[in-house]
């Protein structure tokens, strides 16, 4: 698995007091299997209630593990095309995401893994305040 196209570092969107959003999102050409992936941090109550990019519906995974500060979820979709990215919440509240691209990676069961853990509290406090593990191979 490799970025396709997308320039790192990716850009973070964040959001407070809000129960919606959406944007253009480009998917980069070239390339062959590939996936689109939405990172998003919001409140534990429960998991976004609407991600999707045009018309492909993502399938979300709640990212497990030690939290404190924010839930972590990830969506995706494989063979992914240029659309809108759109992301509805149960209710108004915080929101933070990172959309990307890869390529070369599995088209079904794309997420093996994931897992959260708390970094330590520093001041001043270190970015991002938590790391997370994706793992994804193809087969």
């Amino acid at each position: 698995m490799k970025p396709s196209g997308n320039t790192l570092p990716v850009s973070l969107h964040g959001f407070t007091n809000i129960t919606t959003d959406s944007r253009t999102y480009p998917v980069p050409s070239g390339g062959t299997n590939k996936l689109f992936v939405a990172m998003i941090a919001k409140s534990c109550d429960s998991g976004p209630s609407l991600v999707k990019l045009g018309s492909g519906s993502t399938t979300v995974v709640k990212i497990t593990g030690t939290v404190d500060r924010f839930c972590y979820w990830v969506a995706t979709l494989a063979n992914p095309s240029t659309g809108t990215f759109q992301i509805n919440l149960q209710s108004t509240q915080n929101l933070a995401y990172i959309l990307f691209t890869l390529q070369d990676a599995a088209q079904t069961n794309s997420v093996d893994a994931v897992n959260v853990t708390n970094a330590p509290m520093r001041n001043p406090p270190p970015s991002p305040p938590h790391l997370v593990t994706i793992s994804s191979s193809r087969t």
